[in-house]
């Protein structure tokens, strides 16, 4: 069933050949399920928080509980000196849409760069059980419905581990996730959202 849900994503299979690792489906002959699915492209912020996510979050705090994390996206490039046998680069994807339903969590650990990624609106509104970072609140104001932001490493994980460990947990926050896109991420309300942000950053600076 998992190896089925990765192949309908698409994927180059980033690591299959990696000296260091069993190709990418050997790997995965024994795992069950998707924990945590990280997606972003090769961009230097992407880079950046993924790899904070996985030094100081995963390996640190979650790795020992046996979860397991998947990376789609070109940023897997970037991060491919982490050979841990629970960390699965799938590289590019044609399609997010399986894996963001998979798993059981979608951790946006955005800590550089403007806090806005795109690949933030399809974990929200396919995934929804999202920890978040400052970075992701101050950019989509997801406090305003509930959603907590963490920028300790512990607090982050002991999060994710909730959200994992407790399904009425894991479903609040997915009901919040589809609250906010039922609020703004339809195509009037999120132009507005971005108006309203572009006019507080003008009123800030001009502020400064």
């Amino acid at each position: 069933m998992l190896l089925s849900t990765i192949l309908d994503s698409g994927p180059t299979f980033l690591d299959a050949a990696h000296p260091g690792q069993k190709p990418l489906y050997e790997r995965l002959e024994h795992v069950e399920r998707i924990d945590l699915i990280l997606v972003g492209s090769a961009h230097p912020a992407n880079i950046k928080s993924f790899r904070w996510f996985i030094e100081e979050v995963f390996i640190k705090h979650l790795a020992e509980r046996r979860l397991n994390l998947f990376v789609a996206g070109s940023v897997g490039a970037q991060l491919q000196d982490f050979l841990q046998p629970n960390i699965f680069l799938l590289g590019r994807c044609a399609r997010l849409t399986p894996l963001l339903q998979a798993a059981r969590a979608c951790p946006l650990p955005v800590v550089a760069g403007s806090g806005s990624p795109i690949k933030t609106i399809p974990a929200l509104a396919l995934n929804g059980a999202v920890t978040i970072t400052p970075h992701i609140d101050e950019a989509f104001r997801l406090s305003d419905y509930g959603i907590p932001s963490f920028s300790d490493p512990a607090e982050f994980a002991a999060d994710l581990c909730d959200m994992l460990e407790n399904s009425e947990v894991r479903n609040a926050r997915r009901q919040a996730a589809t609250h906010y896109a039922r609020d703004v991420l339809t195509e009037t309300s999120y132009i507005e959202f971005w108006r309203i942000i572009m006019d507080e950053l003008q009123m800030n600076k001009a502020n400064q």
